[in-house]
């Protein structure tokens, strides 16, 4: 059966959203940026534990194509794309 993330796993060129909600310091998306996946990191820099300085200091230093969006998944928010083939949420699981 077809599933869009067994595609971007074996066909890297192929660059698809994929969303990190809670990202601290975006590690999801920069560990799958070489293989061609786009990442849009989402956290709260008013909870973030660094104020997101750490995502931003990181995206910098890696010159990252990783976009990184500040919100409040509490309040109402609209997401950066229409559809993501994978939302990672562990960041917001343990708080």
């Amino acid at each position: 059966m077809y599933h869009p993330c067994d595609y971007t796993v074996s066909h890297p060129s192929v660059n698809v959203p994929v969303v990190d909600l809670g990202a601290a310091d975006g590690d999801f998306a920069l560990r799958l940026e070489p293989m061609g996946i786009q990442g849009h990191s989402i956290d709260n820099p008013l909870t973030n534990f660094n104020g997101m300085l750490g995502i931003k200091a990181l995206q910098a230093a890696r010159a990252s194509r990783m976009t990184i969006h500040e919100m409040d998944l509490d309040d109402r928010f609209e997401f950066p794309e229409r559809q993501f083939p994978l939302a990672i949420c562990t960041g917001l699981i343990y708080h």
